[in-house]
């Protein structure tokens, strides 16, 4: 459920700024459960055990948003969340924090 409603999110983004002839995506999206690559961006950002959340990772702007899921997210829940984050209005937190 929550990786659909994540790619619905997604795929709506994405559709969104092709139209706008964004040449680079504001947000890439990525669902990880465990292991590999999401097991080595919650090391890197000190976020290990904090299961489920949401994450968007600035790197050039040094700080990450995060935002812990409960009950079954859905895609309201996601673009609200890439919606605070566009707007800026996120609570932001240094990456190793």
């Amino acid at each position: 459920m929550r990786r659909k409603a994540l790619n619905q999110v997604a795929t709506q983004y994405v559709q969104k700024w092709k139209h706008e002839n964004k040449e680079d995506a504001l947000v890439s999206f990525f669902y990880g459960t465990s292991g590999g690559l999401a097991d080595r961006i919650q090391e890197f950002t000190n976020l290990k055990n904090v299961d489920p959340l949401l994450l968007i990772l600035d790197i050039s702007d040094g700080g990450k948003y995060v935002q812990n899921l409960s009950g079954k997210p859905d895609a309201a829940q996601f673009t609200a969340f890439v919606e605070g984050y566009l707007a800026k209005t996120l609570p932001k937190k240094g990456i190793k924090e």
